[in-house]
């Protein structure tokens, strides 16, 4: 950057940078699920609810919860509860405008708004990899924003045994998924949907083999106290 406006902490990151805009919290929902996650054997409820294409949103639940996808417009969170558990959902954005009438603002040297002092910051604590608890201050608050999720289906038939003569079809998939901790976050490996059936006249389907995302539980823990 050969002219403008730049600020870096102590460890040499940057913090604001005059070209680039920063992303900023644009709401807080606290959402209770209100439907079961849906099939006769999935573990949990969920709740859907509107998110623009540019927001980023990352999730706070004293259970363990996850994104699981998007339609026409809609998040879907899921949680391993049941319907009326709250999730606490924060949306971030790029800055766009700001009614602030005082405090430090950054400009583009187009004239675009990159960042305001009186905004909420999207604050990254630490970006962590795999399942574990994930610990910092104790008196500070965080989220997580799913990078990439871990997900694992199990589908297997079952032959009869020696005994009984009945055979067994077992569903199960797992998903990666975050619930509060003191001071930080808990990455855990959940099962969401799981489902036995069994049959005494042969064989009940043929199964699919078991099948998992080639990318593990990534995740970035965002600093939220006060927000």
């Amino acid at each position: 950057m050969a002219a403008g406006f730049q600020a870096f902490n102590t460890g040499g990151t940057y913090q604001i940078d005059g070209v680039y805009k920063s992303f900023v919290l644009t709401r807080r929902v606290d959402i209770a699920t209100t439907q079961a996650a849906g099939g006769n054997s999935s573990v949990g409820s969920q709740v859907g609810l509107a998110i623009a294409a540019n927001e980023l949103v990352a999730l706070r639940c004293g259970s363990p919860c996850a994104p699981v996808g998007t339609l026409a417009g809609q998040l879907y969170v899921r949680t391993t509860a049941a319907v009326g558990t709250i999730i606490t959902c924060y949306f971030f954005a790029p800055i766009t405008n700001s009614d602030a009438t005082a405090g430090l603002q950054v400009f583009s040297e187009s004239g675009e708004l990159v960042f305001c002092a009186t905004k909420k910051p999207l604050s990254f604590r630490d970006f962590v990899n795999g399942e574990g608890t994930f610990t910092y201050e104790s008196s500070r608050v965080f989220a997580a924003l799913m990078i990439t999720q871990r997900y694992r289906v199990f589908d297997e038939v079952i032959p009869p045994g020696t005994t009984g003569g009945i055979w067994f079809h077992i569903v199960q998939a797992q998903r990666g998924m975050i619930k509060n901790a003191a001071g930080g976050i808990t990455v855990s490996y959940e099962t969401d949907y799981q489902n036995a059936s069994q049959s005494s006249a042969g064989a009940p389907g043929t199964p699919s083999q078991a099948c998992q995302s080639p990318l593990g539980s990534y995740h970035a823990l965002i600093d939220v106290t006060n927000y």
